[in-house]
């Protein structure tokens, strides 16, 4: 994995070639508005695959500009529709929509576990035998595939999907998805971000150009900086024609004090094309929220979106831990996942049974363990194992499919508890152990022992340190191990 500085020398060496190879007009993105302290450039993932092709119709080009990595409108049923239009003076920047759903204030709206089925769309990219995913712009560049925002998520079975936007559906594993199936849809649109104000009285100024310009919007870039809790932060944005091309650019601030005070301000700064928007945050009061969940060291990328004026959170998917840890700022952050539940019906009929297990045994500090009752009046039903106060209730419900037999069955051992009492005793590899299972209806580790070994002699070791938690067993019935080769002696 190549570390950051790798990661900006490939992104500007890949942008000089691109922009040396194509035609490009000078935009407002090329005046030096840096990464400052008050904002939190989005880094690219990328997977260290060697040099291939340019896989996508668009590399976005970053020379110092605070990138905005959000995507447009798309023709995918499940995409965000809803383009972003011109904003009266003063109104409050809107995030544009983009394929990934807004975090629900529910702890546990786009949880996805290990076994469910599910969807993303995006663009696939296949190198050495393996197919990659990237929701949003896949950059092809020498060192690598890159995907903004996200990371790239590998999809089995392979298919000739190179360089192609699809729908795929399947079951995610954990670290990859299972496609069941690959459906092509239209390449989703990179918009340039669009200018959030009316042209001022008297129409707009004009362009920074020349050295002048560049001083200026460093001042500017200065000033937004020094005053976090005055200033949400700067972006470039443009306005498009009737035939969708570029008719003006301007510099964006976002701020929560009085427009008008603000802008007489900062023109004095900037004398050019420039619109300031009221933001319902500064970056003072956004930028705790990113510090706090960074912190956490989830797998996800947090930053603060000047242009959406809220902290963006990018994430494969959610565990309940990461949904609950967001759920406590849903005015502040807006979370992007690649993966969503599918809708289509289920195609195993054990899926139902799966996605409890599952969900049980990914907790395993609240659950001892889950089991299916066989014989007797209870027959079939599903035997959910909690302790304490059974917190982890909810996640699971979420999981338990409408008619499916649970029962709840409160234990003294968590299942976190048993696998390590379980590894332990393997560890102490004792005379006549041939079996450590800590898997149990019964919430304890079962220990085996053959006839080699003795059951008094090592319930004495273990029961000092673990008392009633483990049972210690006889068997006759020792499984019998093959060597996974043949021996050199008869």
């Amino acid at each position: 994995m190549n570390d950051d500085r790798d990661i900006d020398r490939l992104l500007h060496e890949e942008g000089a070639r691109w922009r040396s190879a194509v035609a490009v007009d000078r935009d407002v993105a090329d005046v030096p508005f840096h990464a400052g302290s008050v904002h939190r450039l989005i880094r690219p993932t990328f997977v260290a695959v060697g040099s291939v092709g340019v896989l996508a119709a668009v590399i976005v080009v970053m020379v110092g500009l605070r990138f905005s990595a959000l995507i447009g409108p798309s023709d995918d049923p499940i995409a965000g529709t809803q383009g972003a239009g011109t904003q009266p003076p003063g109104s409050t920047p809107q995030p544009i929509d983009t394929p990934w759903p807004a975090v629900d204030t529910s702890p546990y709206v786009n949880v996805v576990y290990p076994g469910d089925r599910v969807v993303a769309t995006g663009t696939l990219a296949t190198h050495k035998g393996k197919l990659y995913l990237c929701p949003a712009l896949l950059l092809a560049i020498t060192g690598g595939i890159g995907c903004m925002g996200n990371p790239l998520v590998l999809v089995w079975p392979t298919a000739d999907w190179d360089g192609s936007s699809a729908r795929v559906e399947g079951y995610w594993d954990g670290e990859s998805i299972t496609a069941t199936t690959m459906t092509g849809v239209p390449p989703i649109r990179l918009p340039r971000p669009v200018i959030p104000c009316d042209p001022p009285v008297g129409g707009w100024p004009g362009l920074a150009t020349s050295e002048a310009g560049e001083s200026a919007a460093l001042a500017l870039q200065a000033e937004v900086d020094r005053h976090p809790e005055r200033y949400l932060g700067l972006w470039a944005a443009s306005t498009p024609d009737a035939e969708g091309e570029t008719s003006n650019r301007a510099a964006v601030v976002g701020t929560v004090d009085d427009i008008q005070s603000v802008t007489t301000e900062l023109v004095a700064l900037y004398p050019f094309n420039l619109c300031v928007v009221s933001s319902d945050f500064s970056a003072a009061d956004l930028l705790p929220v990113v510090d706090e969940l960074e912190a956490l060291d989830y797998p996800w990328q947090v930053n603060l979106e000047a242009q959406v004026g809220r902290v963006e959170v990018w994430a494969t998917a959610l565990s309940p831990a990461m949904a609950e840890a967001l759920v406590r700022f849903p005015d502040k952050v807006v979370v992007h996942t690649t993966l969503r539940l599918a809708s289509s019906p289920p195609i195993d009929p054990e899926e139902p049974l799966l996605r409890v297990i599952v969900a049980v045994n990914s907790d395993p500090i609240n659950f001892g363990g889950v089991y299916l009752e066989r014989g007797g009046a209870r027959d079939g039903e599903l035997v959910i194992q909690y302790v304490g106060s059974n917190a982890g209730r909810a996640a699971v419900e979420a999981r338990i499919t409408p008619g499916l037999a649970v029962r709840w069955e409160k234990v003294e051992y968590s299942r976190g508890e048993l696998l390590r009492i379980a590894r332990e005793i393997s560890d102490l590899r004792l005379a006549g152990v041939f079996g450590v299972s800590s898997g149990t209806s019964r919430n304890r580790v079962i220990v085996m022992v053959g006839p080699s070994g003795s059951v008094a002699e090592v319930s004495q070791v273990l029961a000092p340190k673990y008392g009633d938690a483990v049972v210690v067993e006889f068997s006759a019935d020792v499984p019998v191990v093959l060597p996974a080769f043949e021996s050199p002696t008869p």
